[in-house]
């Protein structure tokens, strides 16, 4: 993963969880709301410190591509939660859709480092195969030889 990579996934899980944050003091208000909204936020959150970790230890694409799907799910949970209940728990739009260009942005880049993963795979096939074929001596074989 690139130095821009990293920038980008962390600029990405900060804008998430900035977006989680504002909705929690938004339904702050709403008692069961909160106690509902807080197990989602707190596993987007998580999800986004292992991608942060993953990010910092430049972890190998297909790692990044696995850890950025999870928090993508995670998202989406969210998401659906505030399309659910956003009038009974006094969401305004905006939140719901600063999540969904968030949602857009982290489905990108999951597809771009997930594209990355699938280039630097070594090809799959029979290596037996690929290899050459040893040099074959032209001309009479066995016991012929000898009299040479």
């Amino acid at each position: 993963m690139t130095i821009r990579g990293s920038i980008l996934l962390l600029t990405l899980v900060a804008a998430a969880l900035n977006a989680g944050q504002a909705l929690a003091q938004t339904v702050s208000n709403n008692p069961a709301c909160l106690r509902a909204f807080a197990p989602l936020r707190d596993e987007a959150e998580s999800r986004g410190r292992l991608i942060k970790a993953a990010s910092e230890r430049h972890a190998p694409p297909e790692e990044a591509c696995r850890l950025i799907g999870e928090f993508a799910q995670s998202e989406v949970k969210m998401i659906k939660y505030l399309e659910a209940n956003s009038a009974e728990c006094g969401v305004p739009q905006r939140v719901t859709d600063q999540l969904k260009a968030g949602d857009e942005r982290t489905e990108a880049l999951r597809k771009k480092v997930c594209a990355a993963g699938l280039q630097k795979r070594e090809p799959v096939g029979d290596y037996i195969s690929l290899r050459p074929e040893p040099a074959r001596r032209r001309g009479p074989v066995g016991d012929f030889e000898l009299i040479r």
